[in-house]
């Protein structure tokens, strides 16, 4: 036997049986009013199970199948069933229809975030730019007037402040470095550390006539701190400047001991032939 059975929302289901028709010739069709006035009690009474065997071999006249008939006249004797099934897809609606507002939202929310860290991103880099731009500028002005303040005929001249790069840096000190080891060689006080440059600066520049200044702070062997200022004219050495020397500008190898020891043996010297050509 085949068994269709109907269910209805949240309600009893119909269990529909009926034998397969054996009959040779077709059966009337069946009008659904007799159907009707045959299971009416049944469904009014919530019996689940409604067997139509009765019906073998006959078809609704309407040509709604047995089951769909049985769940109109459900819905006729229990309509509240489809107010509730019509109320609960309402809610089921509603329900994803927040869900959805609540994730476009929660789109549009994080878009407007990002959005405006970008925003916020790009008026930092301007300002820092802008700060950086500054910075340049007061560095240029402490440079023109430190060197204004230089004696006559050291650089003066489109001269700027100038932050070398990170090789050019390194070769500013190899350059001071090795006029400092060169130098060093006429110490008769002090002892040069090599290696010990920090805090290099190109710190003027003429570049009509490629005229600049390098200054540079170094340490002498005890870790004690001096500094030293190069010059070049036209690319070339011109003199150096120690922090001990006054402020001369001054060549290689004519460092303020070696000048105080060659003027100290000359006095010995004149005292020792002075006392030979007196007796």
């Amino acid at each position: 036997m085949l068994k269709v059975v109907v269910v209805s929302a949240g309600a009893a289901a119909f269990l529909l049986m009926s034998q397969p028709a054996l009959a040779s010739q077709a059966a009337p069709c069946l009008p659904e009013a007799e159907f009707d006035a045959a299971f009416s009690d049944q469904v009014e009474s919530g019996q689940q199970a409604i067997v139509t065997s009765r019906f073998q071999g006959r078809q609704l006249c309407s040509g709604k199948s047995f089951a769909v008939r049985l769940q109109e006249l459900r819905q006729q004797f229990f309509p509240w069933e489809v107010a509730e099934r019509e109320r609960a897809q309402a809610l089921r609606a509603a329900k994803d229809r927040a869900e959805r507002e609540a994730f476009e939202a929660r789109e549009a929310r994080l878009a407007e975030a990002e959005y405006e860290a970008d925003l916020a991103e790009a008026e930092w880099r301007t300002a820092m730019a802008r700060a950086k731009e500054a910075e340049a500028r007061l560095s240029r002005a402490e440079a023109e007037r430190k060197l204004s303040a230089l004696p006559p005929g050291r650089l003066r001249q489109s001269l700027f402040l100038a932050d070398a790069q990170p090789a050019d840096q390194a070769a500013l000190e190899r350059a001071v470095d090795q006029v400092i080891r060169a130098d060093a060689r006429s110490w008769n006080w002090n002892s040069y550390k090599p290696g010990s440059l920090f805090n290099t600066q190109l710190r003027a520049y003429d570049g009509s006539t490629e005229n600049y200044l390098i200054f540079s702070r170094f340490r002498y062997s005890d870790n004690s701190v001096g500094w030293v200022e190069v010059e070049y004219v036209g690319r070339r050495f011109k003199c150096l400047t120690f922090h001990n020397d006054d402020r001369t500008c001054r060549q290689i190898g004519d460092s303020l001991s070696r000048r105080n020891a060659w003027n100290g043996f000359e006095a010995v010297l004149l005292s020792v032939v002075g006392s030979r050509l007196a007796r």
